[in-house]
């Protein structure tokens, strides 16, 4: 379980009532994604980002099947003001259920690599097998589908690293990614780490095709 995750769950703890149970179902949110929709044009995913919400920590990002950012929901921590973090999460709940969500595959760890702000790692999900490098502040996929090589994949990360000071690390969670084998879309987030904390989040929706 990463950091930031941790940190949600510790956030409810010696807080009042209401502030624990927002906790959980923020925690339950967290268990949902990434998620597609029913009619596959959106994905969601729970981010370590904050969005332009002021004091949120943690967010749910939304994604056209192109890979644009739609829209991102910010979630004050519980335990700073558990009215707001109690609303942002009640509105997430009911876009995820309106829009019929459903956990994307989930993606197994089959290495990694860490160096500092290198950062390579080998995925697995379904008959997918995809190796992502994170290198001077870009993201690459290459891999194979059924034994047949996809195309790579190239995206960049954001000018800036949440609210990192200076990031000294990157990630990615394999348990907060997912992979869809009907639209072939891929979710995962690139996680930026200071002082062995997550401090920030880069969201990425792509599609695996072949050449």
């Amino acid at each position: 379980m990463k950091l930031g995750i941790v940190a949600l769950t510790l956030a409810t703890l010696a807080v009042p009532a209401r502030a624990q149970d927002t906790g959980m179902k923020l925690m339950g949110l967290v268990m949902r994604c990434p998620a597609i929709s029913s009619d596959g044009k959106h994905v969601a995913l729970y981010s370590m980002a904050g969005s332009t919400e002021p004091g949120s920590k943690t967010s749910l990002a939304v994604f056209s099947a192109a890979g644009k950012l739609e829209q991102r929901i910010g979630v004050v921590p519980p335990a700073t003001d558990a009215a707001k973090a109690e609303a942002a999460a009640t509105k997430i709940v009911k876009l995820l259920d309106d829009g019929g969500y459903k956990r994307m595959s989930r993606v197994a760890r089959a290495s990694e690599d860490r160096q500092k702000l290198t950062y390579s790692t080998k995925l697995t999900s379904e008959d997918v097998e995809l190796e992502v490098v994170v290198k001077n502040r870009k993201v690459t996929i290459t891999g194979t589908r059924a034994g047949t090589a996809l195309a790579p994949v190239t995206v960049k990360l954001g000018a800036k690293d949440g609210t990192c000071k200076k990031a000294e690390a990157y990630d990615l969670a394999n348990t907060q990614a997912g992979y869809d084998p009907k639209t072939q879309l891929f979710a995962f987030s690139v996680q930026a780490e200071e002082a062995r904390s997550v401090c920030g989040a880069h969201d990425f929706v792509v599609t695996l095709r072949a050449p």
